[in-house]
């Protein structure tokens, strides 16, 4: 199976075995994952809530090669994340 993950995620088997990792430097890349992971609650969970997407047809395949990031939320610039506290005074106990 194709996935596309946006998160970190360990799929696990009924016995809570990992039999699939998403770890950081693999996030936001396409991969070929086991087709066990569907058995993994996670695995509903986070195709809902769009974290994760999976190619069941040719016509998903198609769309996530050429746009994997389609309806996604534009992620903060590193502007904007730089110094979340600039602007607030610090404060000594």
């Amino acid at each position: 199976m194709t996935i596309l993950s946006h998160v970190c995620v360990d799929f696990t088997d009924k016995s809570g075995r990992t039999i699939f990792s998403v770890t950081p430097p693999l996030i936001d890349c396409v991969l070929t994952a086991p087709d066990e992971i569907q058995a993994d609650p996670i695995f509903d969970l986070l195709l809902s809530d769009r974290s994760l997407e999976a190619v069941r047809t040719v016509e998903q395949r198609k769309r996530l090669e050429n746009d994997p990031f389609a309806g996604q939320k534009t992620r903060a610039s590193k502007k904007e994340a730089a110094n979340p506290a600039e602007g607030q005074k610090a404060t000594l106990p």
